[in-house]
């Protein structure tokens, strides 16, 4: 039987035996992530010895509201409920409600207190996480984060130069970017502090189309101190980007580039223990420094990984995507385009024939289903400000993926292409400008120097 649970959550309530356990082994071996419930640890641990496949379990009095609460906290987001249930004590054969402890909660009540309707079958708590899967439609490519079982669509966005405009300058493309990667089943947007005005482009739209609180935004901290260990200018910086972003709390924090890393990581695992931020994580885009990016994923100090990796950057799979795997660490990738460098050198040339077996239609579904399909990444987030190639990128999260051998003969067809082994020596964005805050300090700098 297949099921295709895959990439699916399945909350099993009163698991621990009988027909719930029976139906927990049941959507495990079909491919999906179990979390059951139970009211004694030791009758929850040995459901799970039995169930395997990475089963999680919550001892939970479901009986009441505030019962709940242990399970709702782990809960990040529910596609299958199994709602296993019993009442022993006896009652009213016309009465379908049940008391403990003098708190009366029936079916409707329970569903409330979980967040759940009545009706549902892909159920979403308040999670960010939630939000940015729900509303999709079927068939979208979605990934699992690690460490919590959150999923995110395996195309997000960047904003790199991209988002980066004058003041007073006209931004409307960059608002119809985000609608349509939004429209299109995206949610996961990067950003930083380094971006120029990214930021408040993204804080500023994303709230305007009433997006803001279900998106899932990725951002950075490029700081160092006054002195070590000083995290002033890091606290500075976290709060210009809750007002720029307008968030309370950020998704995911990111010391960009290991810049005072050894302070950053520390710093960022204390505002996730304080909840102003849910995930902590590290980034570079340069391979020179892909030996100490592995190493904090090999620590287990960073629950995401930000790396470069192309059809053409392929270093990445030496060692950090390998530790990534093994250390469950989420892995976003920069640079999947390779700054539109990639497209540059296919200009004006065919897909490939085999291309259609994948319902490839263009390029950068070609280059973003590479990526995408490795089995280490979490999400790529290809750059751009002009929402018809918004259209193109996430396009890849639809239709099959390649398989390895698939992947290997992708490969070879772009080492056939002339210019393929000289990405790394071309321009950025080759032919294209973006003037902003950016682009003009660069410019003034370079006139003073």
């Amino acid at each position: 039987m297949d099921l295709q649970l895959q990439n699916k959550a399945a909350l099993v309530t009163g698991a621990t035996a009988g027909i719930g356990l029976a139906i927990a082994q049941e959507l495990a071996r079909e491919g999906a992530a179990v979390i059951i419930t139970g009211r004694a640890q030791d009758k929850i641990e040995r459901a799970l010895d039995a169930i395997g496949n990475g089963a999680k379990g919550t001892v939970a009095d479901l009986s009441n509201a505030a019962g709940t609460e242990p399970l709702l906290a782990r809960l990040s987001r529910v596609d299958i409920l199994v709602n296993n249930l019993g009442v022993y004590e006896p009652k009213a054969f016309m009465d379908n409600r049940y008391q403990t402890n003098s708190a009366r909660t029936n079916r409707r009540e329970f569903m409330t207190a979980m967040g759940l309707g009545i009706a549902a079958t892909a159920v979403a708590s308040s999670s960010l996480f939630n939000a940015a899967a729900s509303g999709q439609t079927p068939g979208l490519m979605t990934k699992r984060i690690p460490r919590t079982g959150d999923v995110v669509p395996a195309i997000g966005l960047g904003s790199f130069l991209t988002f980066d405009v004058l003041p007073g300058q006209p931004r409307d493309h960059i608002r119809e970017v985000i609608r349509r990667f939004w429209e299109g089943g995206g949610r996961v947007i990067d950003t930083s502090p380094l971006y120029g005005m990214a930021e408040v482009n993204v804080g500023d739209f994303a709230t305007a189309l009433g997006i803001n609180d279900q998106m899932f935004i990725g951002n950075k901290i490029w700081s160092t101190g006054e002195y070590l260990a000083d995290d002033s200018h890091a606290a500075r910086s976290l709060e210009q980007s809750r007002q720029r972003l307008w968030r309370d709390q950020i998704d995911l924090m990111q010391c960009h580039s290991l810049v005072n890393v050894d302070v950053i990581v520390p710093l960022l695992r204390a505002w996730k223990k304080e909840g102003r931020i849910r995930y902590v994580g590290v980034t570079h885009h340069e391979p020179a420094y892909f030996g100490a990016l592995a190493r904090w994923v090999e620590q287990g100090d960073v629950d995401v990984v930000q790396v470069h990796y192309s059809i053409h950057t392929r270093m990445a799979e030496d060692r950090i995507l390998r530790a990534a795997a093994d250390h469950g660490t989420a892995v976003l990738v920069n640079m999947p385009l390779e700054k539109a460098r990639l497209h540059k050198i296919v200009a004006g040339r065919p897909l490939p024939d085999f291309a259609s077996e994948l319902g490839i239609d263009t390029w950068a579904q070609f280059f973003l289903k590479w990526v995408i399909s490795h089995p280490a990444v979490t999400c790529a987030i290809p750059a751009t400000a002009n929402p018809e190639h918004l259209l193109e990128n996430v396009a890849a999260m639809r239709g099959p993926l390649p398989d390895h051998d698939m992947r290997v003969r992708m490969v070879r067809c772009m080492e056939t292409i002339p210019g393929f082994d000289k990405p790394d020596r071309m321009t950025w964005y080759p032919e294209k400008t973006y003037p902003g805050v950016i682009g003009r300090a660069q410019r003034e700098l370079r006139s003073r120097a």
